[in-house]
């Protein structure tokens, strides 16, 4: 099955109809895997895909079956760079939602950075944590110097971004509670 130009929106759609049917029973897993890999073999789909299931109700997003983290594994490159980046986004975004006194949307954004970190630990392969190892260098490197042009694939995403170093540490944490063998220092 192939979802040629499939948008973002679409693609929010039919991950949200997908999730439902595998939750309710209506479609097994297995059975639903084809459709998964054609949503996620693209970044637009992958990105509504992720959508779909982190802001969800759904109690799937909490015990993924075992058929969707190895349809996340053949397509690593696409799914390991969006889950860093949603690690990264939701992080901050907590800050931000604090910082409005919005209690409501801070948690939704723990609740999304929660879900992401099981997945990632679930993936648990070299992929992953190059994509971590990276973000965490580039954040590292914005937190010292001031400067988020580091050279690394991130630099982009940190410069569209524009975090300031509360946000930056706290990216920083939900980065280093992957790894908690691994301290990453959070201070400048």
């Amino acid at each position: 099955m192939t979802l040629d130009n499939l948008t973002f929106d679409k693609a929010i759609s039919l991950s949200t109809d997908l999730i439902y049917s595998v939750e309710t029973g209506e479609v097994s897993a297995a059975d639903a895997v084809e459709h998964l890999n054609a949503i996620v073999s693209s970044t637009n789909g992958a990105r509504g895909f992720f959508v779909a299931l982190l802001t969800g109700e759904s109690a799937l997003s909490n015990d993924l079956p075992e058929e969707f983290i190895d349809s996340f594994r053949n397509h690593s490159d696409i799914v390991c760079d969006l889950l860093t980046k949603n690690l990264i986004m939701s992080a901050t975004m907590a800050v931000t939602h604090r910082r409005n006194e919005d209690a409501k949307m801070e948690a939704n954004s723990r609740a999304v950075n929660e879900k992401t970190k099981r997945i990632i630990r679930r993936l648990d392969n070299e992929g992953m944590a190059r994509h971590i190892l990276s973000m965490t260098d580039a954040i590292q490197h914005k937190l010292q110097t001031g400067e988020d042009d580091h050279g690394s694939d991130y630099s982009p995403f940190l410069q569209r971004w524009r975090y300031d170093a509360e946000q930056l540490k706290q990216a920083l944490v939900a980065l280093s509670e992957l790894n908690p063998d691994h301290h990453i220092p959070t201070s400048a």
